[in-house]
C-alpha cells in the first residue's frame, strides 16, 4: 500500500538469459568497467572497456569488448593505441565518439586523461584539454 490506500505500481522488468558466443563470457566478469549502448542503425551492440576482473582476475584491463545482445556475439576489438588500463572510469558516447574519462591505474594512480574512441572507425585518440582542467578524483 502506497499512501492512504492506494496500489503501488509494478517496477518489474523482465529478465532473459542471454547465450554468449564467440569470445569467452569469462572475458565479461568484472567489476568498475564502463559501458555504453551503441546504435548504428540496424546494428545495435554494448560497448564494454576496462575494469578489473576478467580471465587472470587480479588486474585492471585495458580490453574493449562489443556485445550484441540480440544474437550473444561477443567480440574483442583489440584496437593499437588504446587507453592504459584502469577501473572506475566513465564512458560517454556523442554522435560516433565513446569519450572514456579519467579512473584509477591502481589505488595511489588517480588518472585525470580524457580519450575518445572513434567507432566508426574503431581509432583511439588522447584528447589534450585545455582550460580549466578538472582535477583527478
Amino acid at each position: 500500500m502506497v499512501g492512504g490506500g492506494e496500489k503501488a505500481a509494478d517496477c518489474s522488468l523482465p529478465v532473459s538469459s542471454i547465450l554468449v558466443a564467440g569470445e569467452s563470457v569469462e572475458k565479461l566478469f568484472l567489476w568498475g568497467h564502463s559501458a555504453c549502448v551503441l546504435d548504428n542503425g540496424s546494428n545495435k551492440s554494448v560497448l564494454v572497456f576496462g575494469g578489473f576482473g576478467g580471465i587472470g582476475r587480479h588486474a585492471r584491463r585495458n580490453d574493449c569488448f562489443l556485445l550484441d545482445p540480440f544474437n550473444g556475439k561477443l567480440k574483442a576489438n583489440d584496437v593499437e593505441g588504446a587507453p592504459s588500463p584502469r577501473l572506475g572510469h566513465t564512458a560517454s558516447l556523442v554522435a560516433d565518439l565513446v569519450f572514456i574519462i579519467g579512473g584509477r591505474a591502481d589505488p595511489s594512480s588517480i588518472l585525470n586523461d580524457v580519450w575518445v574512441l572513434n567507432t566508426a572507425n574503431m581509432e583511439w585518440k588522447l584528447i589534450q584539454c585545455t582550460g580549466s582542467v578538472f582535477s583527478s578524483r
